[in-house]
């Protein structure tokens, strides 16, 4: 009976668990746009990630949140630019929003 506890127990250590760890930095993303559209900017591309409907993301602009102020500020200034971008999205939403953005 011991042995079947501990033979369990050591099955469960060496399967796989599934990872819920969903946000992912995207491609390069190239050729990309930048619109305004109700107080959000979108961000779309070509090489968007497929499970973001429209093939963009968005970031909130009507907001008081700093955080999503920056991110806005530095995607404008890379748009004017006309840099390259990388963005932080979660995987497992439709709506893909950004949640991080770089340059290369």
């Amino acid at each position: 009976m011991l042995i079947k506890k501990y033979l369990l127990i050591f099955s469960l250590l060496l399967l796989p668990l599934p990872t819920f760890a969903t946000s992912y930095w995207t491609p390069m993303l190239q050729n990309w746009n930048l619109y305004l559209d109700n107080g959000v900017a979108y961000v779309n591309a070509y090489n968007m990630p497929s499970h973001c409907i429209h093939r963009r993301a968005e970031i909130e602009v009507n907001t008081e949140d700093k955080y999503q102020l920056f991110l806005f500020d530095f995607v404008l200034a890379m748009y004017q630019l006309r840099r390259q971008l990388k963005i932080v999205i979660d995987n497992e939403q439709t709506v893909c929003k950004i949640m991080g953005v770089a340059d290369k």
